[in-house]
């Protein structure tokens, strides 16, 4: 697969498994690039342009944490068609072929968000989703073939933030991600507010339990 990635005035072209080259505009440099894993090392090259010269790195593209994908999915090809969706669209992405494995990742890295396959040996989906929400909040996106409305709301009560149905066209994957992380966003901002405000009222209180409870009516 070949995807090129434009910031600034440079492109980037990745080749999967390949070195890749990138010529600036002028004055040109020459930058080459090696992937070992998921981390890119970038070394420039001088040129017969007696005039080139290093153009300097835009802090803000260099510092940003993209979000953190973990797909859950004992078949390989799918894992490789997401993981490059994802990637494309600046999603930072780990695997997992089984709810075992899943529960590793997560205690491990904290992903941002989940995409879980139901149909996988050993451990199903089902029962990795209800593992998943005793040890993490992250949203859980499931990512099925199976497509019985019974099915879809069972996995919504059990704590699946979405549900979307093989075959998924990449457009949809990308913007249901988005809104399952906006919303994600918005509860952990809210949940944030709450603590402090809670905070503030036990520390101001006096220790009489009418004044207590009447705070927090307010409050919430």
């Amino acid at each position: 697969m070949e995807a090129t990635k434009r910031t600034c005035n440079w492109s980037l072209t990745l080749v999967t498994g390949k070195c890749s080259w990138s010529l600036e505009a002028k004055p040109a440099v020459i930058r080459r690039f090696f992937y070992f894993g998921d981390k890119m090392i970038k070394t420039p090259v001088k040129n017969n342009d007696s005039q080139a010269q290093s153009i300097g790195i835009d802090l803000d593209e260099t510092l940003r944490r993209n979000k953190k994908v973990l797909i859950v999915d004992d078949d390989p090809d799918t894992v490789e068609l997401i993981k490059r969706i994802l990637r494309l669209s600046d999603f930072d992405v780990v695997s997992a072929r089984s709810g075992i494995d899943a529960i590793s990742i997560v205690e491990k890295i904290q992903p941002d968000i989940v995409l879980l396959d139901l149909m996988m040996p050993d451990v199903d989906g089902r029962t990795t989703l209800k593992k998943l929400r005793e040890i993490t909040q992250s949203p859980v996106i499931v990512i099925s073939a199976l497509n019985s409305k019974d099915n879809i709301v069972d996995l919504l009560n059990l704590g699946s933030d979405d549900y979307i149905t093989k075959p998924f066209h990449r457009d949809e994957l990308i913007a249901r991600i988005h809104a399952v992380l906006r919303r994600s966003k918005l509860f952990n901002d809210c949940s944030e507010t709450l603590k402090a405000r809670l905070n503030d009222c036990f520390e101001t209180l006096n220790a009489d339990s009418e004044d207590c409870f009447e705070t927090l009516l307010k409050i919430l």
